[in-house]
């Protein structure tokens, strides 16, 4: 079958295409055109090279669209479009587009096999969107958005990769009902079961909300396994499409999330005031059910669609955002200085005291202690006794004034008792300071002999002043 299609082309295996391009078999076809696998005959690099068919040919209105929306394509930079290499015409004037050579099936596949992850189905839809985010910032439509125009392959470290094909050729050409009669009924029914309401009214005065609709109905599929509307001809599914609910998604799948079926549903509403207004809002309503591996590419249509002024830009739920962060644990190394200070945190360390700030506190305690002695004790007409000689000398700190040396009164003032050895003696009161002090110019007098008396009961060791202060 695929000899007979590149004879219809009027190539044969090994042809060579414009000079460069060596023909070796047909790897797919479509309503309008077919796609044949060549060999850069210079670089040894396989292309993918598309032609359209000779009856759409003799239309030299969608000649003329073949190639100016191939010329579209080239500025979609982007990597989940497939990549335009080159475009030109044969020989005979039929046009044909150069395309990159991608391994791997397109997303029709999938819906046939086992039931898809949710995750991944979302996944492949975010990247879709992706690639419509960069081509309506460029003002191309697609209106043929469907399973078998995003071909799923690979990224050099296994990743999946999405990439739309079919920019700006299905959605140009508009056969006439003789070229319809040529086309199979399951490539008819095709690309209307993707299609939204107001694409079947008129292709022409649809926007991009029109992509909108054809997303939410490949995701449905992907879920499910099933389109979301279902009929046996043709015009039972315009009618269907125009007057009819979707299937319930949760129905045919248990597992969907609610609120991840609203989120398609929101997709296929006929009126398009109601729906998405746009692929980062679709994106970012399909983040809490995609992989982590979505998230950047979110943020980026956000920031596509913003700068082209078609959107706000938008912020990627949290719930798709990075792992949970964890309390940072520092690896302890002998003599690094950020751990000390991390090993140190919440830790009070004793301050180190200069000496002299220590003896000024020692000071104001004893000042302290003896203030408080003083004034409990009771007042009385009698000298102080003076220190006894077996005490210990106490070096008072050198911030204490030296008291005055205490005279005794004359002989005739009765005889002081004598206390155990004291220490250091207190500083004399206001009272006592201001009261005059005789002095005796040749010193005190030697104390008389103290009568005999009977002996004393021995009495309580007073403390020592200073202890006061510092308790």
């Amino acid at each position: 079958m695929g000899e007979d299609q590149l004879e219809r082309l009027t190539l044969t295996p090994g042809s060579v295409l414009a000079g460069k391009y060596s023909v070796e078999r047909v790897l797919g076809e479509g309503g309008m055109g077919v796609v044949v696998a060549a060999t850069h005959l210079e670089l040894g690099e396989r292309v993918a090279v598309k032609f359209l068919h000779p009856d759409a040919v003799e239309n030299e209105e969608v000649a003329q669209r073949f190639v100016r929306e191939a010329r579209a394509a080239v500025k979609i930079k982007n990597e989940h479009v497939a990549r335009i290499i080159d475009v030109g015409r044969m020989d005979n004037g039929s046009p044909y587009m150069v395309m990159e050579y991608l391994e791997g099936h397109d997303l029709s596949a999938e819906k046939h096999g086992a039931g898809l992850p949710i995750e991944d189905a979302v996944d492949y839809v975010i990247q879709a969107c992706d690639a419509m985010a960069e081509a309506h910032a460029a003002g191309i439509v697609h209106r043929d958005l469907k399973p078998a125009n995003l071909f799923l392959t690979q990224r050099a470290d296994g990743a999946p990769l999405v990439k739309v094909l079919d920019f700006g050729i299905s959605k140009m050409a508009q056969p006439d009902a003789a070229s319809l009669s040529l086309t199979k009924t399951a490539t008819a029914m095709g690309s209307p079961l993707y299609m939204s309401p107001e694409q079947m009214r008129s292709a022409k005065t649809v926007d991009h909300r029109t992509d909108i609709w054809s997303l939410g109905v490949i995701l449905f599929e992907l879920l499910a396994k099933g389109t979301p509307f279902v009929a046996t001809t043709l015009p039972e599914l315009c009618a269907a499409i125009f007057s009819e609910p979707p299937r319930n998604l949760r129905e045919l799948r248990p597992e969907v999330p609610e609120a991840l079926e609203k989120v398609v549903l929101r997709c296929l509403e006929r009126d398009t005031a109601s729906r998405w207004q746009n692929v980062g809002e679709l994106a970012s309503a399909l983040a809490p059910f995609a992989p982590r591996r979505s998230r950047p590419l979110i943020e980026r249509i956000g920031k596509v669609l913003s700068r082209a002024g078609l959107a706000d830009e938008l912020e990627v739920p949290v719930s798709i955002a990075a792992p949970p962060t964890q309390e940072a644990t520092v690896p302890f190394v002998d003599a690094a200085r950020t751990n000390v200070a991390w090993t140190e945190t919440g830790k009070v360390e004793p301050r180190r005291r200069s000496p002299l700030v220590a003896a000024g506190a020692l000071a104001a305690l004893a000042l302290l202690g003896i203030g408080g002695w003083a004034l409990t004790r009771p007042p009385s007409a009698q000298p102080e006794p003076a220190p006894s000689a077996l005490a210990a000398p106490v070096q008072a700190p050198s911030t204490l004034p030296t008291p005055a040396p205490v005279v005794v009164p004359s002989a005739a003032a009765p005889e002081p008792t004598l206390a155990p050895a004291a220490s250091v003696e207190p500083t004399p009161s206001a009272s006592a300071k201001s009261a005059p002090k005789p002095r005796d110019a040749k010193g005190p007098e030697k104390k008389p002999e103290p009568e005999a008396k009977p002996e004393p009961k021995p009495q309580p060791k007073p403390k020592n002043p200073l202890d006061i202060g510092l308790k």
